[in-house]
C-alpha cells in the first residue's frame, strides 16, 4: 500500500507543490477553494464530490490542504507520463479495470482503516453534459464498513474546461471553484438507512455546487 499520505503533511517539498499548483490554477483556470476550515484534520474521512474533469481530483486535493487525500484513479492514465507524475505526487492510486467497483470499495476502506483521508466520485464517471448524475450506491457502504466521517464537496468550472469530449483542457477558462461542505459522521449518514444517506449526500453536494452556480 505504501506510506500514509500523513507522512507527507510537514514535507516542504509537499507544501510547496501545493502552493504552487494553487498558483498555477488561479492563474490558468481562475481556482478559488471555499470553506476549508471544514475539513477534519485527523481521522478517517471520505470525501464525497461530483465529478465533471480529470482536473477534479486535483483541484479537491488542493482544496483539502493542510489535510492530504488519496484518491483512486485509472491505471489507463499512468500511461500519460507528465499527468502520471503529477497525479502520483498527490496521491492518486491506481485502479486497474478488471478489479472494478467492489476492488474499488476494498482499496478506499483499506486506506480509511489507516485513517487517511480518500476522495471519490459516487456518479462513477466523469459527467457528459456538465450536470450532477444518480449517486451510486458505494459511497454509503464504504461509511458503514468503515465508519468514517464523510465530506461532501462540490466542484464547478471543470465541465467548461475540460469535458470528457477534449483531450488536452481550455487555457484561460474558468473559474474552477470548489467548496466544502459540513463534515457528516457515518451514524448520522445513516440513521436512516443506507439509501436515504444516500439520498442525503447526493443532496448536499447538489446544494453546494448550486451555491457554486449562484455565486
Amino acid at each position: 500500500m505504501g506510506h500514509s499520505p500523513h507522512d507527507d503533511t510537514r514535507s516542504i517539498h509537499y507544501r510547496l507543490a501545493v502552493v504552487l499548483l494553487q498558483v498555477v490554477l488561479a492563474a490558468l483556470f481562475g481556482y478559488r477553494r471555499y470553506g476549508i476550515s471544514r475539513v477534519p484534520r485527523t481521522g478517517p474521512l471520505l470525501v464525497v464530490s461530483n465529478h465533471q474533469s480529470y482536473l477534479d481530483s486535483v483541484a479537491v486535493g488542493t482544496a483539502l490542504y493542510p489535510r492530504v487525500a488519496t484518491h483512486l484513479a485509472r491505471a489507463g492514465l499512468f500511461k500519460r507520463r507528465g499527468f502520471a507524475h503529477l497525479i502520483t505526487k498527490f496521491h492518486a492510486v491506481p485502479l486497474r479495470e478488471e478489479e472494478g467497483d467492489l476492488g474499488a470499495m476494498r482499496l478506499v476502506i483499506e486506506r480509511l482503516k489507516l485513517g487517511d483521508a480518500v476522495i471519490i466520485y459516487p456518479e462513477g464517471s466523469r459527467t457528459h453534459d456538465g450536470a450532477i448524475h444518480a449517486f451510486k450506491r458505494g459511497a454509503t457502504l464504504i461509511a458503514k464498513r468503515s465508519g468514517c466521517t464523510v465530506l461532501p464537496v462540490a466542484i464547478d468550472g471543470g465541465f467548461d474546461i475540460w469535458p470528457r469530449s477534449r483531450a488536452l483542457p481550455r487555457l484561460f477558462r474558468g473559474p474552477l471553484r470548489v467548496l466544502i461542505g459540513e463534515p457528516i459522521a457515518a451514524s448520522d449518514l445513516l440513521a436512516e438507512g443506507a439509501d436515504a444517506g444516500l439520498v442525503r449526500l447526493e443532496n448536499e453536494v447538489r446544494r453546494l455546487h448550486g451555491r457554486l452556480i449562484r455565486g
